[in-house]
Formats: C-alpha cells, structure tokens, sequence
C-alpha cells in the first residue's frame, strides 16, 4: 500500500511538473518569421482615428488565457478610451468574449501578420498605426510584478504620448492556434 502511495504521489509531481513547465518558457515565433516594422492594411482599417488601439491574441481556451483575463479586464477599465480588437483563433461569438469581462470588437485572423505568436499576446498601435508595443500581456507568467506588466506600461506611454520601456515583449502562454507558430511552419 506504501508503494502504492508513493507512486501515485510521484507520479501527481510530475503531471504538476509537467503541465507548469510546458508554460514556462516563452513561445517564440517560427524560424526566420519577422514582427511587422509597420500594420498591415486589414489592421490599419481597425484603428482608432485618435486613441490607441490594443490588439489582443485572446484563445478562450488556453489557461494561460484565462488565469490573465482578470488583468484584461482591469485593463480594459483603466484604459477606457483605448480602442481593444480581440483577435480570436476561430468563430469564437463576441458574446463569449463579453461574458469573460473583454469588451472590444471581436475578429478572427491577423495573428500571422501582427507576429501575435501566443495567447494572451498583445500589439498596441498609435492612430497613426506607428507599433508602440509587440509581445506578452506580462514580462512573466504571472502578472503580480508591476514592472513586468508590459501591456499596462505601454497603454499608460501611449496615452502619455511617450515610448514605452519596451517594444517587444516575450510570450508567455499557448501557441495560437491555426497561426505558423502553432503549425510548425
């Protein structure tokens, strides 16, 4: 009964292990894939003519998604005027999105051509479409580090008009489905 126990105790660490690692490194994008120097025309078309726009990599799905949609919608109550584009993986219903706290105009695609490589993955443009922000919501896992909130440092430049501290960010979360990152291409 002992080694019973012990086994099934060894075994529960290593699927704890196991899931926890597979979201601690960063997603990167495929081999030989560049993030846009400037939008391309079908993001430009879905800018704010005078705040920032957020796009937002968002796959209900993914628990890093959903462990950070708390954040997101602080987020998007502290930045009201922002202009928030949820880019999702399929056909998922704007009414998902609105019962999960995200408000924003709901799309499918353009995660290829914004480098949005996982989910929670976020680009911030100004009205004029110059790229202030590419990367994670969050420099870690977690948000609890205030200086690794990546996103909120570059909503708060954006609506100051300055440069954030960074502009490019790491992913942290789930390969987006259907994008090259996630087809191996």
């Amino acid at each position: 009964m002992k080694a019973l126990f012990s086994l099934w105790l060894a075994a529960t660490a290593a699927g704890f292990w196991a899931f926890s690692w597979r979201y601690a490194a960063p997603v990167v994008g495929p081999e030989g894939a560049a993030a846009p120097e400037q939008l391309p025309a079908a993001a430009r078309a879905l800018l704010h003519p005078e705040e920032p726009t957020v796009f937002l990599a968002w796959n209900p799905d993914c628990p890093c998604t959903q462990a950070d949609e708390p954040h997101l919608q602080a987020l998007m109550k502290q930045h009201p005027r922002a202009q928030w584009v949820i880019l999702t993986p399929d056909a998922t219903p704007a009414k998902l999105a609105a019962e999960r706290g995200l408000k924003g105009a709901v799309r499918t695609g353009l995660t290829d051509e914004l480098a949005l490589w996982a989910s929670p993955g976020a680009l911030v443009a100004t009205p004029q479409g110059e790229i202030l922000y590419r990367g994670g919501v969050n420099a870690f896992r977690f948000c609890q580090n205030p200086s690794g909130q990546l996103l909120r440092l570059a909503l708060e430049a954006a609506e100051e008009g300055s440069a954030p501290q960074a502009k490019e960010g790491p992913f942290y979360g789930c390969p987006f489905p259907g994008s090259r990152r996630a087809l191996g291409a």
